[in-house]
């Protein structure tokens, strides 16, 4: 979809007419036409070498196991040396074959001139050079329907793409209203995946697995990002939310495994281990701001050996010994905002 195309759909889609939709249907085949072969793009590079790949909910598409996470740790450790950034990412899918992006509207930091730079700025210096081989996914905050339109226009632009593999609601807490939800930011994501603007939507969320699953039930989405730590400080996100997900072939996205790397005698990677090693999990992603930790992880997850169920069991209970709930979820404290408190 052109770029032109993506503009005047997003300008006019509150009025869309019956003919709007049929085009939009036409359009969103001749994407699926464009997914299919850039996921044949995709396998046929990665399958030279690079990270493992598993297959991403209903998506077709095979991404790297590893997920790069852009968030605050990337952007505060990029926001002031952009080359650095724009080797790091090239070398991530060049190199490692790492394929699965995650960024948002609100990542970012400013740099020593005290101007704010966008995570989602920073990787569209360079998307271009390999935009169909990577898996890109970002997030808005906004709850209402033109919100989420807006939102999704400027996410585009500052990432230099005419369309996004996933675009989700971001940060879901308690205090979502379904039924606002219903005719606001989740009508616009469905309408723009229909349109082919993006190809899928769905939620993050940080306030418990209960919550998302609820949210999963009613809504459908296409994907989930949420917490699955070793500490297992949210159990339903294992016993009941992994399993729906599979089952509805809904794709799964881990973030924050390194959470209990601060607790003494637990090697980082064996978080990441413990979180790939769930059953139905699809990506891990990891918050990174050097080369040299990137290639760290990207080793782990090549020829990835899994964690098998006692050793899982055996690190979970390490960390609930060394580290209390509260400390393996700073996310669940009063005033934290995603992608902006560490």
């Amino acid at each position: 979809m052109s770029s032109q195309r993506r503009r005047e759909f997003l300008q006019g889609i509150a009025a869309a007419s019956v003919g709007a939709a049929v085009v939009g249907r036409a359009a969103a085949q001749e994407d699926q036409a464009t997914l299919e072969t850039d996921a044949r793009v995709v396998d046929e590079v990665l399958a030279e070498g690079g990270i493992d790949r598993r297959e991403l909910g209903s998506t077709g598409r095979r991404v790297g196991i590893y997920g790069l996470g852009l968030g605050s740790v990337f952007t505060s450790a990029m926001v002031n040396q952009l080359e650095v950034a724009d080797e790091m990412l090239d070398r991530a899918v060049t190199v490692h074959g790492i394929t699965y992006l995650d960024t948002s509207d609100d990542y970012q930091a400013r740099n020593e001139a005290g101007e704010l730079v966008k995570s989602e700025a920073i990787v569209g210096r360079v998307i271009d050079r390999w935009r169909d081989r990577v898996f890109v996914s970002s997030k808005a905050n906004a709850r209402d329907y033109d919100g989420f339109l807006r939102a999704c226009e400027a996410s585009l632009e500052r990432l230099q793409t005419d369309h996004l593999d996933c675009y989700s609601i971001h940060a879901l807490t308690r205090r979502d209203d379904f039924d606002k939800l219903e005719t606001g930011a989740v009508r616009a994501a469905r309408e723009l995946r229909e349109q082919g603007v993006i190809r899928g939507w769905g939620f993050s969320c940080h306030d418990g697995a209960g919550l998302l699953l609820s949210a999963v039930e009613r809504f459908s989405p296409d994907q989930i990002i949420c917490p699955f730590p070793a500490g297992r400080p949210d159990p339903v996100a294992e016993d009941e939310l992994l399993p729906y997900l599979a089952e509805h072939k809904i794709s799964a996205v881990a973030m924050k495994p390194l959470r209990g790397a601060r607790a003494p005698g637990i090697k980082p990677l064996d978080l990441v281990r413990y979180t790939l090693s769930l059953p139905g999990l699809n990506v891990a992603l990891v918050g990174t701001g050097t080369i040299e930790h990137m290639d760290q992880i990207a080793e782990m997850t090549t020829g990835f050996n899994p964690l098998i169920e006692p050793d899982r069991v055996a690190l979970g209970q390490q960390v609930r010994a060394a580290l209390s709930t509260a400390e393996q979820t700073p996310w669940l404290r009063q005033g934290y905002v995603d992608g902006r408190t560490v």
